[in-house]
């Protein structure tokens, strides 16, 4: 199985995010679920990408999901490259639910670095 090089997993919830992910900060997260059977196991159901407050864009989301993996970038870029990274290695186990490949921020035309 792909690793995602995220900390975690924590629950969901505001006060799990304000303890641990800073504010004003790019980065990536992952949702999922945590998989009961032995061994105990984080799957990502979907990879996404914060280009400028990832406790932000954490709280803002629209998810059923219980649990969350996250970590910080050192700017946009970077979280774009990772994003589409985690995206193709997990894509593939058929675990995601995301039909289509992310996206680049607006205006700035960069490629995936897996499809070059």
């Amino acid at each position: 199985m792909p690793q995602l090089g995220m900390q975690g997993p924590m629950k969901l919830v505001p006060s799990e995010i304000d303890r641990a992910v800073p504010h004003k900060t790019p980065g990536n997260f992952a949702l999922g679920y945590i998989k009961e059977t032995v061994p105990r196991a984080f799957i990502p159901t979907f990879v996404g990408r914060a280009d400028s407050d990832l406790n932000r864009t954490l709280k803002e989301l629209d998810s059923d999901a219980e649990w969350f993996k996250w970590r910080v970038a050192r700017n946009a870029r970077e979280a774009w490259n990772v994003q589409c990274k985690n995206f193709h290695d997990f894509w593939e186990t058929g675990h995601l639910d995301m039909d289509e490949h992310p996206e680049p921020p607006k205006g700035t035309g960069w490629k995936c670095p897996v499809c070059e």
